[in-house]
């Protein structure tokens, strides 16, 4: 059966699923809870309000229509019964959900929860009900009407203590407070005070200092709707002693500072350290001759100095850098306190670090099915040495190989042999130092590191034999906790092509000089920046934002260098280098996702990228390189599409060429829903295309032009399966095309009996 009629099958049967009796496996007198709903005059509060529901109703997938665990309880239930195994049994204890009774007791608990938390974010005095009601047979919705009133708001906020420096700190930080004036009274922004103020604390050396030395008084009869609040810091130790108010928030600075390179807890008590060294004032030991990582390295990654304030930020910083070199399986950092004989006191930090394995192999395979019903395998191999150098380098070894089977552009040969006829091997090695090699020093930015790659690809197919030689470095860094920089200095391609003669003479009889520069051996020196922000965070329950901007510039370092033999060919307008052109272009793109959290089981994700290419100084190849070119299709893009089958714009291709372009617009929306278990579904529509910047004879609705693009847009829809095992995701997407922009304008939106299945490894964004 074509995918779309099983598509269309499959999204039937749910809806009938759905239709079908969910209270058939109750007794007379229960009924089945439906729904839970907030009525308040605040949405974002009713979204906060949901949760804290103390029953809750079965759990729906496709964003919340579908009760599809109930309904695998219920198709089991009566074959499952008396049997503690089989596959009835497997299906009604693992993927089953038993249907939720409704229980009316749970509804004062809930009204409880509601009111208590709507106190808390300043409320004082609302009125929460519940509605029962009985829409359909036997199945219950509760609706719970909050009506808040107004917010108490803060009117003044004072923060006392008798400690003179610990006055002064807070002070000197008190426009970063979180408690405003004129802002609603919240609890859960008082306790994001507290944990400010604690933390600032632990940042100017009161190392111990805890939230519970800081108390809040707050004042709600004053009138008006209006909060006072006092926030003191006490000097009273924890079990309210008085007696030892002198001995309260001691200033530490940090002493020695030592570092263990082998700790193992198993032979913990017997340990016994036979190599020991001191670099930049830290105490390096371990019990063999050599240091797992040599102390050079580890201590770039500490951030604590001898003699300076003791700071909790500098606890943090370390224990993330440590851990970012990837070679280490267990972190500790302790600390002991002690006064020295001047009565300083000082901590001595003692950092435990626990080497893992130095070597690691991973293997992966993916699959795809073209357009044509070919079928494509590919393998990848990759090996890895955590720490090649003992400087906490990465290496990793990598082969890739390829077949595939696509239509021949030769005539000559059977276009429709459907064997594997083109080849595909990329070996590539990649080293990773845990610094910046540059020739000056840098400051201790947020896990930085400095990569060289060498890489080289070899592609055969029937028609022509293509080999790609790639050296690149970038340096690698953050410079806050959400924002990454990539910087490539250089990045060099040679690409050599020999065609067959009848695929050469095809480019000839195309008479297509943008294709043909497609298919001619050149080199590419690029230099490339990309900015990366991602405000993800611990919580994995809130939307995130993901946004990459690159920038890439080719042909200015080998223009300069070569400007004699520039000069030579001006005549040919086609800049060389050892008899070979060179790519002289600018190519911007950008790729923004937002990452929608319906609930714990679904989520929703939306993507826009897009990019554009501007090739200048050679009027002989005013296009992108091959390698460098937009391309739509694949399994990461529109899904409808094999790779570079589809476009530019509304040109039909009929030749067999891969097709590229200058400029790519593409955008993706996909609903991720839990099956059972390790299982996800996925539904997804993928939208977009690729255009040249300007007008190719050969390739008529290929150009992009600001009236028309829209009409061009591709449109693919399909659905999607997924093995999740958090380290490792196996998917597997099969999509059709809903709307061809190759076809005549009157007829693009017509169904498409193509159907495009994609095998990989991890999400496709």
């Amino acid at each position: 059966m074509k995918l779309l009629g099983l598509f269309s099958a499959f999204c039937l049967s749910l809806l009938l699923f759905a239709a079908c009796n969910p209270t058939k496996r109750l007794t007379e007198n229960e009924f089945l809870l439906n729904s839970n709903a907030i009525d308040t005059e605040d949405p974002q509060l009713a979204d906060e309000l949901i949760p804290l529901i103390r029953q809750k109703p079965n759990r729906k997938i496709m964003a919340g229509t579908l009760r599809f665990h109930l309904f695998m309880y219920n198709l089991s239930a009566k074959k499952a019964e008396g049997r503690e195994k089989g596959f009835y049994h497997w299906i009604n204890t693992t993927i089953g959900e038993p249907p939720v009774v409704f229980d009316s007791t749970y509804i004062k608990k809930s009204v409880e929860q509601l009111g208590f938390y709507v106190n808390n974010k300043g409320f004082f005095g609302a009125q929460i009900q519940s509605v029962i009601q009985q829409k359909r047979k036997r199945q219950i919705d509760v609706i719970y009407t909050v009506h808040t009133g107004l917010p108490y708001r803060f009117r003044d906020i004072q923060y006392q203590s008798t400690d003179g420096k610990i006055s002064s700190i807070i002070n000197s930080e008190k426009a970063q407070s979180l408690l405003l004036k004129g802002k609603n009274y919240d609890v859960a922004n008082i306790q994001k005070e507290r944990e400010r103020l604690t933390n600032l604390m632990r940042n100017n050396g009161y190392y111990g200092f805890s939230k519970e030395y800081i108390s809040f008084k707050v004042d709600t009869n004053i009138g008006s709707r209006q909060v006072d609040v006092v926030v003191n810091i006490s000097r009273i130790n924890e079990n309210g002693d008085s007696s030892q108010i002198a001995d309260n928030h001691q200033v530490y600075s940090v002493g020695d500072i030592m570092v263990q390179t082998d700790y193992n807890p198993r032979n913990f008590d017997n340990y016994v350290a036979n190599d020991t060294i001191k670099y930049n004032a830290i105490q390096f030991f371990n019990a063999t001759d050599k240091a797992f990582v040599r102390p050079q390295i580890l201590s770039s990654a500490i951030y604590f100095k001898k003699g300076d304030l003791y700071r909790f930020k500098n606890f943090e910083d370390t224990h993330k850098r440590l851990s970012a070199f990837g070679v280490f399986r267990f972190i500790n950092i302790k600390f002991e306190e002690r006064v020295d004989s001047s009565g300083k006191y000082l901590i001595d930090p003692y950092i435990q670090l626990m080497p893992a394995s130095r070597h690691s192999f991973t293997i992966e395979a993916e699959g795809t099915q073209n357009n044509d019903k070919y079928l494509g395998i590919a393998g990848n191999i990759a090996y890895r040495n955590n720490n090649l150098f003992r400087g906490a380098e990465l290496l990793e070894v990598k082969l890739k190989g390829a077949l595939d089977a696509q239509k021949i552009v030769d005539s000559l040969v059977n276009p429709g042999d459907p064997f594997f006829n083109t080849v595909e091997i990329s070996p590539e090695v990649s080293l990773s130092f845990q610094k910046l090699l540059l020739p000056f020093k840098t400051t201790k930015l947020l896990n930085p590191y400095t990569s060289l790659v060498t890489a080289y690809n070899f592609q055969r197919r029937p028609d022509y034999m293509r080999v790609i030689t790639n050296i690149s470095f970038s340096y690698n860094f953050k410079s806050s906790p959400n924002q990454r920089f990539i910087v490539t200095p250089l990045e060099f391609n040679a690409v050599k092509v020999n065609l067959s003669q009848a695929f050469q003479q095809k480019l000839i009889d195309y008479n297509d000089l943008n294709l043909q520069n497609s298919y001619r051996p050149h080199i590419t020196s690029a230099g490339k920046v990309s900015w990366i922000y991602n405000n993800q965070g611990a919580d994995k329950m809130k939307d995130f934002f993901f946004l990459r901007f690159n920038i890439e510039v080719a042909g200015i370092s080998l223009y300069l260098i070569n400007s004699t033999d520039n000069q030579a060919n001006n005549d040919k307008r086609n800049y060389l280098l050892f008899d070979l052109p060179y790519s002289r272009y600018v190519k911007p793109d950008i790729d923004a996702r937002y990452y929608q959290v319906i609930d714990d089981h679904n989520s929703l994700v939306f993507r826009l990228s897009g990019g554009v290419g501007l090739p200048y100084g050679n009027t002989g190849n005013q296009v992108l390189p091959f390698e460098k070119s937009f391309f739509a299709g694949g399994s990461n893009g529109i899904r409808a599409w094999t790779a570079r089958s589809l476009g530019p714009g509304s040109y039909k291709n009929t030749t067999g060429f891969e097709q590229m372009g200058d400029v790519k617009i593409e955008s993706n929306i996909e609903y991720r829903g839990d099956i059972f278990k390790y299982i996800q579904g996925a539904v997804f529509v993928d939208a977009g295309n690729v255009w040249t910047r300007f007008p190719d004879s050969q390739r008529p609705g290929a150009e992009f032009k600001l009236d028309r693009f829209v009409s061009q847009i591709a449109v693919g829809a399909g659905m999607g399966i997924r093995l999740n095992l958090s380290f490792f995701i196996v998917r597997l997407d099969a999509a059709v095309p809903i709307k061809d922009p190759s076809k005549a304008p009157g007829n693009r939106w017509s169904a498409n009996n193509k159907t495009v299945y994609n095998f990989g490894i991890g999400y496709p964004f």
